[in-house]
């Protein structure tokens, strides 16, 4: 007889617990983000117009070279030698020399908020020495006539070359370049602090390079960006002012060479940064 057999049953699979199972890892590659300097750009750049105008229109050394390299040197000289034309004397007493000097007297005054009182003693002489052989060949040297008229002179010389300089519109500049160094050195003081702070960070992060990188290129691009605006516009404004012309001429050129100068050590920083960079990349492709 047949024996009927049932079908042999699935055997059972053993159970097995998922929680047991190694889970598939999955890499997950970080992006790193580029790091956005653009705030430390915009500071760069602040400071170094900070540093720009503390060398240039809150020097007095350089606006005095400025004014007496413009002709309003020129205009003073001519004043002054007029009033006196007036008065018989046809010798240049005040010279460019004299003015210069007085120049750069007046604009150290100006930029220490003093009132102008200029020095004349240089000039007094010579206008003395003037009236006199001028006196002399109407007998009437050593007198006290030729007193009366040389301190008269004098007076008068002394009171045009000072009313030319100071002005209530130089005395309202003199307010407004003290606030303005105040403010100045303020932002020197201040921003470059930070960028110190900023600079000894990226340090630290093994970033230094490419900080120097960012910030010596970025800043020195943009300060650049803003001379040229300033070197086209100040001559434009001057147009309005044509007293000024000639200053503001030549003050925007030399302005914008002393702002080159600046921007070339930005540009040292970012060029600095920029080899010792690639001096890194091609030893790290040599030892791979």
């Amino acid at each position: 007889a047949f024996l009927h057999r049932q079908p042999a049953k699935p055997s059972a699979q053993p159970t097995v617990d998922d929680s047991k199972q190694p889970t598939a890892t999955k890499t997950v590659v970080v992006k790193e983000r580029p790091h956005h300097h653009l705030w430390q750009i915009i500071l760069t750049t602040i400071v170094m117009m900070a540093v720009i105008i503390n060398g240039t229109i809150l020097n007095q050394k350089f606006i005095a070279h400025e004014i007496a390299e413009s002709s309003v040197g020129d205009t003073i000289v001519t004043k002054a030698n007029d009033s006196l034309h007036s008065y018989g004397i046809n010798e240049s007493v005040v010279t460019h020399s004299d003015v210069n000097k007085l120049l750069t007297q007046a604009v150290g005054q100006l930029y220490n908020g003093q009132s102008i009182d200029l020095d004349l003693s240089s000039v007094d002489g010579r206008l003395s020495n003037a009236v006199s052989d001028q006196l002399s060949s109407s007998g009437l040297s050593g007198s006290v006539a030729s007193s009366t008229v040389i301190n008269g002179l004098e007076s008068q010389v002394n009171s045009t070359i000072n009313q030319s300089l100071n002005t209530p519109q130089v005395q309202a500049a003199a307010k407004t370049i003290k606030t303005a160094k105040v403010i100045n050195t303020g932002i020197m003081a201040i921003g470059g602090a930070l960028l110190v702070l900023n600079l000894v960070g990226a340090l630290f992060k093994h970033d230094l390079f490419n900080t120097l990188m960012w910030l010596g290129g970025g800043g020195g691009v943009l300060t650049g960006i803003v001379v040229f605006l300033l070197r086209q516009g100040l001559p434009e404004l001057a147009h309005a002012m044509p007293d000024l012309s000639d200053f503001a001429v030549t003050f925007a050129s030399d302005f914008a060479g002393y702002s080159m100068r600046v921007i070339a050590v930005a540009l040292l920083c970012f060029l600095a940064g920029l080899l010792v960079k690639a001096a890194a990349v091609i030893k790290g492709r040599r030892e791979a």
